[in-house]
C-alpha cells in the first residue's frame, strides 16, 4: 500500500515537472519580431528629368517608433518595394525616399517631424571648376547664405501609423511616393559681346535649403544654388537646376547672378532681382523663366591674338548693373 502511494506521488511530481517545462519551453518561442511587406506607389511625373522612377536603384526606409526611441533604417533595392524582416513589435511612423544619390544628405533630429534632406555644399563658381570662394562677390545680405548643389531627382513618401503586434506580425504597407523637387530653366536673351566670354556660370538664391519628408514641408532657411549655363549662337544663355522649391520664408527674394570671365582676364558679374518671374513660373508649373535685355552687353576685351588671356586671380571682379525687362 505504501509503495503504491510512493509511485502515485512520483507520477504526480513528474507530470508537474513536464507541464512546467512545457510552459517554459513555449515562452522561449514567444514572437518578438514581425515582417513588413512594403509596396511603393508612384504618382505621375510632373517634370521631365534625366531620371525616372524606374531608374531608382535603392530606397531607404525609416521606421520611427512612436515611443520616441531611435528609428530603424532599412534599404530596399529597386523602386517596387520589398520585405523588411525581424522588425521589433511596436507602433511606427514611416518615411521612405530614394537614396541612390551622391548629392542629397539626411539632416536634422532623428524624429519623424525633424528628419530632413539637403544637398551637398559647394562653391559659388563650382560650374566653372573653381572650388574656392575667396574674392568671389556675393549679393549684399547673402554673405552668410549656404551654397549647395541643385538637388538630385528625389521622391519621398510617408505613413503616419503602422502596427506590428503579437496578433499581427506580418503586415503589408502601401507608401505613396511623390516628387519632392522642381525643375527651373532660365534663359537670358540678347546679350552683346557674348563671344568675349571664355567662362561663365550663374547662381540663384532664395531656394529652400532642406526638405522634411515627414511633414512634406521645406525649410524657411534658404540657399544659393550655382548652376552651369550654355551660350547659344543667338546671343543667349540657358541653364537649369533642380530644387526643393522656394524657401518657406514668406519674405524671401530671388536674385540671379551671372558671372563671366572674359578673354583678357577681366571678371564681371551682373545681378538681377527675378523674384516676380520665379514665382510666376512656378505658379504656372512650367518652371521656365525667359529674360529679355535691351542693352545687355559684355565689355570689350583687349586684343589677345594667342587667346590665352590673363590669369584668373589677377583682376578683381567688376560689378555691372543694368535694367531688367521681364
Amino acid at each position: 500500500m505504501r509503495n503504491r502511494k510512493i509511485i502515485s506521488f512520483i507520477t504526480v511530481l513528474l507530470s508537474t515537472i513536464i507541464i512546467q517545462t512545457g510552459c517554459s519551453h513555449q515562452e522561449l518561442y514567444y514572437v518578438h519580431t514581425g515582417e513588413i511587406t512594403i509596396n511603393f506607389h508612384w504618382s505621375a511625373s510632373r517634370v521631365n528629368t534625366s531620371k525616372s522612377t524606374r531608374d531608382i536603384e535603392e530606397i531607404t526606409v525609416y521606421l520611427f517608433p512612436e515611443d520616441g526611441s531611435s528609428p530603424l533604417r532599412f534599404v530596399l533595392t529597386g523602386y517596387r518595394g520589398g520585405i523588411i524582416e525581424d522588425v521589433p513589435l511596436g507602433h511606427y511612423k514611416v518615411i521612405a525616399y530614394n537614396s541612390d544619390t551622391e548629392v542629397l544628405l539626411p539632416i536634422g533630429g532623428m524624429t519623424y517631424e525633424s528628419f530632413g534632406l539637403r544637398a551637398n555644399t559647394t562653391s559659388l563658381l563650382s560650374p566653372m571648376g573653381i572650388k574656392s570662394d575667396d574674392g568671389v562677390p556675393r549679393i549684399r545680405g547673402m554673405e552668410d547664405e549656404p551654397i549647395t548643389w541643385g538637388v538630385d531627382p528625389v521622391w519621398a513618401g510617408r505613413v503616419k501609423s503602422i502596427s506590428l503586434t503579437a496578433g499581427e506580425t506580418d503586415i503589408r504597407v502601401n507608401v505613396d511616393m511623390e516628387e519632392c523637387f522642381s525643375s527651373i530653366s532660365i534663359t537670358v536673351n540678347n546679350i552683346g559681346n557674348l563671344q568675349n566670354a571664355t567662362a561663365y556660370s550663374a547662381t540663384v538664391d532664395g531656394m529652400a535649403y532642406s526638405y522634411f519628408p515627414g511633414t512634406d514641408e521645406v525649410s524657411p532657411r534658404s540657399t544659393i544654388i550655382p548652376f552651369a549655363i550654355t551660350a547659344g549662337d543667338d546671343n543667349s544663355i540657358t541653364g537649369n537646376f533642380l530644387t526643393f522649391g522656394h524657401s518657406a520664408d514668406e519674405g524671401h527674394t530671388h536674385n540671379l547672378v551671372l558671372y563671366f570671365i572674359l578673354l583678357d582676364g577681366t571678371k564681371v558679374y551682373y545681378n538681377f532681382d527675378i523674384t516676380e518671374a520665379m514665382h510666376e513660373a512656378t505658379a504656372m508649373s512650367t518652371g521656365e523663366i525667359s529674360l529679355e535685355f535691351d542693352e545687355f552687353c559684355l565689355p570689350d576685351v583687349m586684343n589677345d591674338p594667342e587667346g590665352k588671356g590673363l590669369a584668373m586671380d589677377i583682376l578683381p571682379w567688376e560689378h555691372k548693373e543694368i535694367p531688367i525687362h521681364l
